[in-house]
């Protein structure tokens, strides 16, 4: 019975810990707003100008270097690696990283930019996401959640549809098991 009691204080505390991530991510102090790389970041935020040009001005300043794997870098150094704030676009020109590099390797707060129009907002170590986050689909859904080892941990988390409803989720090795309506 003990056993039952601890598992439920520890669920109402984490349900009440997403509700707060998510109501700080909608008074926008989620993580702070990070410098913009020469022509990196920046660059990628003027959405008055196609993507498809975006791409091709970050790859043609001098800033960004090209990488062997594809990918271009524009951003700091430290000992002929990724070090300090970064961009990183991707080898398929349609998905990038902004925010902390380690050693070479996302690390740190940063926004992982997908092909389809989602968003990752989240702590990255080792190149994956790993704890609290917030995944913003293209629609404007909302994921609220705590990710290890790149994926939403088996837990609790807040789903935010792009009406404003809210549901608490269950999550099992990376996918949405139930959720259930948060008045």
């Amino acid at each position: 019975v003990e056993a039952v009691e601890a598992v439920e204080a520890v669920e109402a505390v984490e349900a009440v810990e997403a509700v707060e991530a998510v109501e700080t991510v909608e008074k926008n102090e989620a993580a702070p707003e990070q410098p913009a790389a020469p022509g990196g970041a920046a660059l990628f935020r003027d959405e008055s100008i196609p993507l498809s040009e975006r791409v091709q001005r970050f790859k043609a300043s001098p800033a960004t270097k090209p990488q062997i794997d594809g990918t271009y870098y524009n951003g700091q150094f430290a000992k002929g690696r990724f070090e300090g704030f970064g961009v990183l676009l991707m080898a398929n020109g349609r998905e990038r990283y902004e925010g902390g590099f380690h050693h070479g390797v996302k690390s740190g707060l940063g926004r992982y930019f997908y092909a389809d129009g989602s968003v990752l907002e989240c702590s990255f170590r080792n190149n994956a996401p790993e704890g609290a986050g917030t995944y913003t689909q293209a629609n404007g859904d909302r994921i609220v959640g705590t990710w290890k080892g790149g994926l939403l941990v088996e837990g609790t988390g807040i789903v935010v549809s792009e009406t404003g409803a809210r549901f608490q989720g269950v999550w099992s090795r990376g996918e949405l098991v139930s959720s259930t309506p948060i008045e």
